[in-house]
């Protein structure tokens, strides 16, 4: 989807509250290739400011540790223009820190998150139910392959939050 498509969308109701949308780090907003290479997911700045600029709050919740994510936030700067809080696996859980950690959006105060990994989603879906597992928007894996190349995530995220808007949060 083109970016000016993402900005044309039907305006946001003003009553609305803010939605919190966390998004992953690795293989959603960047991956390395295998030189070692950080590569930015293309438009994804974009998508952040859209996301900003419709009054919703844009967190980063990784489970990398933090000094990952700090080398990240060095490396691409213009990331933490429209994020207002991150997170890492220290902040998620520090007794799970380096092993697979389920992201609670309960738990943790996020309305939707953006990830690539699915069984956030069955995790979620098992504990709490549908309901809350369609708050886990799971976009298809970055990685050096798929440098270049639209794989749909872009219009997959303006429709989750489009219809999260329009759905008030249903």
């Amino acid at each position: 989807m083109e970016l000016s498509l993402l900005h044309a969308a039907s305006p946001r109701i003003e009553n609305q509250a803010a939605l919190v949308v966390a998004f992953d780090l690795d293989n959603t907003i960047i991956c390395a290739d295998d030189s070692g290479n950080v590569h930015l997911r293309p438009g994804m700045i974009e998508a952040m400011q859209w996301l900003s600029s419709r009054g919703h709050k844009v967190w980063i919740c990784s489970s990398a540790d933090r000094q990952w994510v700090d080398l990240v936030f060095k490396r691409f700067p213009a990331l933490g223009c429209h994020t207002e809080r991150i997170m890492s696996c220290e902040d998620i859980d520090p007794a799970t820190c380096g092993i697979r950690q389920f992201k609670d959006i309960i738990r943790l105060g996020i309305d939707l998150l953006v990830d690539d990994h699915e069984p956030y989603r069955e995790d979620a879906r098992r504990i709490y139910g549908d309901g809350v597992a369609n708050r886990y928007i799971i976009l298809p894996k970055f990685t050096a392959e798929v440098l270049g190349i639209e794989d749909g995530w872009r219009k997959c995220l303006t429709d989750k939050i489009l219809c999260h808007e329009k759905c008030d949060g249903q």
